[in-house]
């Protein structure tokens, strides 16, 4: 058990120095040499193709075709969550190696902050979040990057909506959460229409 813990201490202390920016699998269009290839950028099976690459390499191809490191809603979320019921086991337990039940709050704070930012400003006066990458889906749909993801929103909602500390800011999401029922009541009761992982696509 002890090793464990020091495992998991030595990881939080990883994603605390990198300041919670990382890759994801997906993330390969975000690769500047991509990005000026001409004709091919725009071609929805080049697109795919080069996604797959990234993500099935057994190789790390980011740093060579320049995919820099950002800021990923869904994984700034799970980051929080994770805080939220670290801070709450800290403060019942007194086990101090995952860190200060003083210096939690502030590092919850900061990422609920980050999260805020984060928000999609493809969409006025709402709440809501995409990827931090351009997104080929199949040959369907290509949603651009910070294009909203109705699958990213339980992760935001979720540590806003268990954590006391933040439940304050829970009203500015919780309305996003109650459109999302009313979408997916509206389309599966229409079963010739497709419902689409964002809400600005149908």
């Amino acid at each position: 058990m002890p090793a464990i813990s020091a495992i998991f201490a030595r990881l939080e202390g990883y994603c605390r120095e990198a300041g919670y920016k990382g890759w994801d699998p997906y993330d390969g269009l975000n690769s500047r040499v991509f990005k000026i290839l001409p004709v091919i950028k725009d071609l929805d099976v080049a697109r795919l193709a080069w996604i797959q690459l990234f993500k099935r390499n057994p190789v790390n191809l980011r740093k060579l075709f320049l995919v820099p490191k950002g800021y990923n809603p869904k994984g700034v979320a799970l980051m929080l969550s994770g805080y939220c019921n670290l801070f709450e086991y800290v403060r019942q337990s007194g086990e101090r190696i995952y860190g200060n039940p003083d210096e939690l709050p502030d590092r919850i704070r900061s990422l609920a902050d980050l999260l805020v930012s984060l928000r999609s400003p493809s969409v006025n006066n709402s709440s809501a979040w995409g990827y931090n990458f351009d997104w080929q889906a199949r040959r369907l749909f290509f949603f651009p990057q910070e294009h909203p993801q109705w699958l990213l929103h339980p992760f935001v909602l979720q540590p806003y909506s268990v954590h006391t500390r933040l439940q304050k800011m829970r009203n500015i999401f919780l309305w996003h959460y109650h459109l999302l029922i009313l979408y997916l009541m509206i389309f599966t009761g229409h079963r010739k229409k497709r419902a689409s992982s964002s809400p600005t696509r149908h």
